[in-house]
Parts: structure tokens; sequence; C-alpha cells
């Protein structure tokens, strides 16, 4: 029910998009003294804007030209009235703004930031929030101050949210509240959509929430997703985000690391999360690197998460809940210290915690509903140890590029070290196909289709936040066959069969030709569209020892093409620059011939004992002993077979 609520509120965010463009739009640039009525003739403030757009039952747009923009007395959003920012000052669609190549949703070319001067930046007032949705799309947000700010209890150091209120590709940083909850954002309700929230803090009040603090009131469901939450602090608790409620608050796709819940050097709860209400589901969450005496103080629903290297592991302070599907590794008890720390929490015989994979075991005294749980034997080895200790799968989940510390980063090294992480699986992890299938979740972190596997029909979830790919594989022999192709297992190489294998592993094939040939060249050709065409420039599989042929790592599908060569000792007749035929012993063979063009042998007599369609460049023909005339093409010779 909620992703049909939230599906209808995104349906209808687009269709008040068009009605408020069709309404019409007000334009602010830095300093301009206009109507706001274009671009050439825009006015200079953003509340004087916000004020003119607001016109009953037909709300305009506010597009916000790029540039720096003092706030000093904070802005104050209208229902349905839609802001806009990262605009070079010529465009007619939000979507002409430009974008920084491969760089992430919030990340504009033309920046439009609103810089608090001792006071909050936005805010909606009304405590039941827009009657409509209402957007703010493609703004920087910083240095906003909810402390010198009287309304709404001084919460929000950069923003406070209510119910249908949405930010998108936003960056919320570098603000501060004091005595108030969430030093970066306040919500009792609303939507966070690709966000990046950097550098908060919050401080004194008992709420916390260094970055973002969710507050949503009974039958109100706030939504963060695809955002990340990086660098917040709190000296009360959840550094990252800190959940609480009647509500419920649901979180996906969210990256949180390098937050910190800590006072006069005490470690506090939820260096990364503190949530405080069962109505909360946390789904394909990455965290990491984070710092408090627990990095995840836990309640509601956890799934298909990836929590590690952080000081602090997860709490679970409520009775009914559901952990399910997720790795908790390299997490450690201190700042510097060696003992690990996994899943903990209060007993409860109606708590279910199924198919995780942890460095120590749940605790059996806690009588939590458990199965399908796998063990690592390492908290700091990334599955590098070739013979994990008994009962256990792997010496750790073996991911891409883990960090190599834990919690929070200090120095220099360190914080490049963060950014440079990757935390998706191998192809060999053991989380692969070991988790739930669950059917409300559909993708991971990055979108990628759970579950994922081969068959498809028998796929299970990868545990964690990442499922890995796999791709298609198929065969082509570039003409007619001339060897054997064999799989791994020295199974024979179905030509017409694609099989899936997952991202990044390298295929081994055993090639062995007939008699009289070899293999003149064995590459593959990848696909950008699904499989469909593969137009992709030519990898050349490499040879080994005993007719082995290895493609490398496999990261796209991709069909395999292979030419023989005839080696035989034959005696070659050459008729033109383009055509040779050779003759070996009871065979022929035709080099040069286009596909599609006949071929058709005589003997002696005239008689026409043979014919055939060329299928490649590359033709062999079966003949017995004898003299022949051979017509390939547009091309003729007398060849004798013995």
């Amino acid at each position: 029910m909620k992703k049909i609520s939230l599906l209808l509120i995104a349906v209808c965010s687009l269709i008040n998009v068009w009605a408020d463009q069709a309404n019409g739009i007000v334009y602010v640039v830095p300093g301009g003294t206009g109507t706001g009525e274009s671009w050439t003739n825009a006015l200079g403030d953003i509340q004087t804007a916000i004020t003119q757009a607001n016109v009953a039952d037909a709300p305009k747009d506010v597009w916000v030209k790029a540039g720096e923009y003092t706030i000093s007395t904070t802005i104050s959003m209208a229902d349905g009235v839609n802001m806009y920012g990262g605009f070079s000052g010529n465009e007619t669609s939000t979507g002409q703004r430009a974008k920084t190549p491969n760089g992430k949703a919030w990340d504009f070319v033309n920046a439009s930031v609103l810089k608090g001067n001792g006071c909050r930046v936005l805010h909606y007032l009304t405590a039941t929030g827009p009657v409509n949705p209402t957007i703010l799309d493609g703004f920087t947000l910083t240095d906003g101050n909810g402390v010198n700010t009287a309304t709404l209890n001084g919460n929000g150091g950069a923003v406070v949210m209510r119910d249908n209120f949405i930010i998108q590709n936003c960056i919320v940083k570098n603000s501060f509240v004091a005595n108030g909850a969430g030093g970066g954002i306040n919500m009792t309700g609303g939507t966070i959509n690709n966000c990046r929230i950097l550098n908060n803090i919050q401080s004194t009040n008992a709420n916390g929430g260094g970055g973002i603090y969710a507050n949503p009131p009974a039958n109100i469901t706030i939504t963060i997703k695809n955002s990340t939450i990086e660098g917040n602090s709190s000296d009360i608790r959840g550094g990252g985000l800190n959940v609480q409620g009647a509500g419920t608050t649901v979180c996906e796709n969210l990256t949180i690391f390098n937050n910190i819940a800590a006072k006069d050097g005490n470690l506090l709860q939820g260096g990364a999360v503190y949530a405080n209400s069962a109505n909360n589901i946390f789904t394909n969450c990455l965290i990491y690197n984070n710092t408090g005496s627990n990095s995840f103080r836990a309640m509601g629903t956890i799934q298909n998460s990836t929590i590690v290297n952080n000081v602090g592991g997860v709490y679970y302070a409520s009775a009914t809940t559901n952990f399910s599907n997720n790795i908790v590794w390299g997490c450690v008890t201190t700042i510097g210290g060696d003992i690990a720390t996994s899943v903990a929490g209060v007993a409860s015989t109606s708590m279910v915690a199924k198919n995780n994979a942890t460095y120590n075991p749940i605790a059996a005294t806690l009588n939590w509903q458990t199965a399908g749980n796998i063990l690592f034997s390492s908290n700091n080895s990334n599955g590098d140890v070739e013979i994990p200790l008994p009962d256990a799968v792997s010496s750790g989940p073996k991911v891409i590029k883990p960090t190599t510390f834990k919690g929070v980063a200090y120095a220099d090294e360190e914080i490049a070290d963060l950014q440079a992480a990757n935390w998706n699986l191998k192809y060999d992890s053991p989380c692969l196909d070991r988790g739930l299938n669950i059917v409300e979740i559909t993708s991971d972190i990055v979108g990628n289709s759970r579950p994922a596997g081969y068959p498809q029909a028998v796929a299970r979830f990868d545990i964690g936040a990442y499922e890995l790919p796999y791709y298609g594989v198929s065969w082509d022999e570039n003409s007619a066959s001339h060897g054997e192709i064999l799989n791994t297992d020295y199974s024979p190489v179905v030509l017409s069969e694609v099989v899936a294998y997952p991202s990044g592993m390298s295929l081994s094939y055993t090639l062995t030709p007939d008699a009289d040939y070899m293999v003149d060249r064995a590459y593959y050709k990848a696909s950008t569209d699904g499989g469909i065409t593969f137009t992709g420039a030519d990898v050349v599989l490499t040879p080994g020892e005993g007719d082995v042929w290895s493609t490398g790592a496999i990261t796209a599908p991709v069909k395999i093409f292979v030419t023989w060569k005839y080696t035989g000792s034959s005696t070659p007749f050459t008729k033109t620059n383009s055509l040779n035929i050779l003759v070996g012993d009871k065979k022929v063979a035709i080099e040069g011939i286009n596909p599609g063009e006949d071929i058709c042998v005589y003997n002696v007599t005239g008689q026409l004992v043979y014919k055939t369609i060329a299928d490649a460049s590359l033709v062999s023909i079966p003949l017995n002993s004898g003299c022949f005339v051979i017509k390939a093409g547009n091309e003729t010779a007398k060849v004798i077979v013995k």
C-alpha cells in the first residue's frame, strides 16, 4: 500500500509540474530588478517570486538562475509553488539544466546556492504541510542556522519539511542547530529523493539527528531514498539520521557514511542511525565507516543492507521486528579497538533475524527466530583466507574494495579511501544467492533487478545492499564447425543456448580443433542493449595450456566467436586475388568466398555431385577420391582429391 501511495505522489508531482508550467513561471536571477516575467526581466528576490507565483488554484513555478543568494530571512515555501534551481539563464525547460558529466543527480554545472545568514534557509510553516505536492529541486542549501530561528522551535538547521513537501536533486550542507533537532533537515512529513546531506551538526536537544531528524505523526509516511548522508554529527544521538514518531519512515537506497555521535570523547548511540520507532523500514542501505557506541540503534525492519567497518555494531531495542538479508562485518566496539561486534539486542521470541551474514554469530540467548544465517571467520579479511574456520563460509564477504580502517575518517588519505570504496560483491562472494526473496523488493541500491541468477526461476536474493548482475553468454563459430567447444566442466557448448554468469567472472573454454585445423581466432563482442545485438569492439580471448581459452572478466552480455583455420598438407589453387581452393585428404576447403554464394561440385562427366550455400568465408566440403570441377561464386577450378 505504501508503494502505491508513493507512486501516486510521484505521478501527482509530474502532473503538478506540467500544470504549473502551463500556469506560468516566475524567474529569479542574482541582482534582478525586473518583474519576473522572463530571464531578461527577472526578479532578484526569491521570497518575492514565491509570493508572486502563489496564485490561487493556478500556482506558478519559480525558476532560479545559478549564483549565490544570501538568505537573511528564512524562505517560506507556498502550497503548490515548485521551485527549481540549476539554470544558466536561457533554458525553456527544467530538463535543459546542465548536469556534471558522470556526476550524481544533485551535481549541476550551474549551482543555485541558498546561503543562510544567521537563520534557517527554508521551511514550510503550516504544520499540516501543503495540500498539493510542493517541490524544491536543484539547489545547494548551505550555512543554515536554526539556533537563531524562533519559528518551529529552532528545529532544522537548513530546512523544516512537512507532509507533501518534496526535496529532490539538492545538496544540504554545513548547517547547524542547537536546542533543536535535525542539523540539516527536520521532517514531520515529506520526501527526500536524490539528495546529498553533508557536514551538518546537531547539538544539545535530546532528539538528535546530525543530518536528518524524521518524526512523522500517526498516519503520515516520510520517504528518504536514493540519497547520501555523510560527514554529519550529533552530540546527542543519530549522527547521520534520527528516526522516531508514530508514523512510518521508509528509507531506501541510502548511503550513510562518515557520521558520528559523540560528546567529550564519549561515544553515543546511532553513529549512523538512531531509530526509535517500530514502523521504520530500511531497505538496500549501505552504512559504512560511522562512529558511535552502536552504528545502528535499530527498531523496525532492516533488510538487504550492508553495515560494515563501523565503530559500533547493530543494536536492536525492539522486541518485535525484522532483520533479514543483511551483511554486518568489520565493526568494532571502540575507536582504534579490535574487539569485534555484529548484531545484539533485547531478547524476544518474536524477533526475526534470517539469512544474514555476520562475523559474530547472533547469540542463542536472545531467543530470536533465526534461520539461514551465515558466518565469516574473520572481522578483517575480505575473504582472502582460502580455508576459513569450521562453520564459516568464508573469512569475509568478498566485496570489490573495502575501506582499510574502521569508523569515521580523520586523515586525508582516509577521506580518499572512503570515496574510493566499492562495497559491491565479487562474483565468488559467499553472499550470492543466499538471501530470502522478498516480494516487495524488486531492485538493489543501484537499480539492479532482484533476484539475479541462473537459472532465473530458482535465483535467490544476494545478501546485502547489492545484487550482482548476471550476463548472458552465447557462441557463434563464424563458419562451418571444425572443432569442439567445451565448457569448464567439459560439457559441449550449445551454440544456440544463452547461459548467464555473474558479473566480473572470467570464463574458460576448451577449443579442440579437428584434424588439419587450428583455432584461427577466438574473440567476443559485448552488447549495449541487453543482449539483442553485439556491436562492441572485438575482445580477443587469451590462449592458455591444453587448448584452454579465457575471456577475462565479463561485465556485459557477450557473444563469443571462433574461426577455425585449415592447416592440412594441401596444394592451394589460387584462381583470383580473393579465392583459394585447398585440397586435403578426402576434403576441399574454400577460402575467401562470400557468405550466401553458391558452391557446386561436378564430376568429370559434368554431373552435379554436391551443392551448398556458403555460410562463411571459409567452407569445408567432404569429397571422395576423384577428379572434380568446383564452381564457387563466379570462380571455377579443377581439383584432384586423393
